[in-house]
């Protein structure tokens, strides 16, 4: 889709357009385009920090002029006010920092100010449970008379269902589009999904860690990315294998800041340790492997999560307990998986 189209589309008053594209498909570069060919202000509400601060640095890079980023409470208001007063502008802001305030003057400027909400998704799932300030936000955004573009690349059809629900229960907006080029899909396929037998068989128990020992002494290329369920055990992880001269870094939530800093400063490196923290967004180059040491139940952390890897087109495997790529053949893929985890485990007495 052309910047243009897209901005025709959704830059029309009290209008939500909600753009769906796979993973790393380029959304927020055509958000890019759109400031760089056009003079309006975009206000771009992330709930994620570090995708926050990505795209802000993108932007810098770009050499694009007027581009802000509130970072803190104790700026909000001399970034706005520049924002706000400027022919052409963009304002980044998480939805802790944004309030009432800020969208009530969005609101009765006179100019349009597209609204762009990342991973628009979440506002629904952390929004709707541990994150208030997302949810609040959000009804004040789609109550705020502005033209809004939400993007994400996984928008459950249970969601989709609550969104039409709501839009015409108490959204203030006179409309409600959907561009889906590709949900719940992405964009490049794994090469390989290896599905591991249920913990549940004794034998099995510790097929995952079989598996991703064995992978780590077979393969030199690219990095391993795992993802674990609990904290402690990336720090386990972590620690085992660095205690084994292997390059590891981790990553739980609130660290993915400094986890962006020692991954651009470490060369080589073999695993990446991580709980969900780094499920959205956040550009990870030279993924050759993605484990997860858990099933994944929801199906749109399941493709977020796996569309980490193969980000320019890189081939990558995947190896689970399961797997929303399909159904077909799924008892044999866990038998030939049983069978060569019997194989590592033999092998490891030769």
């Amino acid at each position: 889709m052309k910047p243009s189209n897209l901005k025709d589309i959704c830059f029309r008053h009290s209008v939500l357009t909600v753009f769906i594209a796979p993973p790393s498909w380029g959304k927020t570069g055509l958000i890019l385009d759109i400031y760089r060919d056009n003079s309006i202000k975009i206000l771009f509400v992330s709930p994620l920090r570090a995708l926050a601060n990505e795209f802000y640095f993108r932007l810098v890079d770009e050499g694009l002029e007027d581009c802000y980023l509130i970072k803190k409470m104790g700026e909000k208001r001399s970034l706005f006010k520049r924002f706000i007063t400027a022919k052409k502008s963009l304002l980044i802001i998480t939805p802790e920092i944004m309030n009432s305030g800020i969208l009530h003057e969005v609101g009765i400027v006179k100019e349009k100010v597209l609204i762009v909400l990342d991973e628009l998704h979440l506002f629904y799932y952390w929004g709707l449970n541990f994150r208030p300030a997302l949810w609040e936000n959000f009804m004040g955004v789609v109550n705020s008379g502005q033209p809004i573009l939400g993007l994400s690349a996984t928008f459950d059809e249970s969601l989709i269902e609550s969104l039409k629900t709501d839009y015409d229960t108490f959204f203030g907006v006179e409309d409600l589009i959907f561009i889906n080029i590709g949900n719940q899909r992405l964009r490049k396929y794994p090469k390989r999904v290896i599905l591991f037998p249920p913990k549940c068989l004794f034998f099995f128990k510790n097929s995952f860690k079989r598996r991703l020992l064995y992978q780590i002494k077979k393969e030199r290329t690219g990095a391993i990315l795992v993802f674990c369920r609990f904290r402690s055990e990336v720090d386990y992880w972590v620690q085992y294998l660095k205690e084994r001269g292997h390059k590891v870094i981790g990553c739980k939530g609130g660290e993915v800041n400094a986890f962006l800093e020692e991954y651009r400063e470490v060369k080589n490196i073999r695993c990446i340790f991580t709980t969900s923290a780094l499920s959205h967004g956040v550009n990870l180059l030279n993924i050759s492997k993605v484990f997860f040491s858990y099933p994944v139940e929801n199906r749109d952390l399941w493709f977020q999560m796996v569309g980490r890897a193969g980000r320019r087109g890189e081939d990558f495997e995947f190896y689970g307990y399961n797997s929303f790529l399909g159904k077909k053949a799924r008892f044999l893929v866990i038998v030939k998986a049983a069978l060569y985890d019997f194989y590592i485990y033999v092998s490891s007495f030769w």
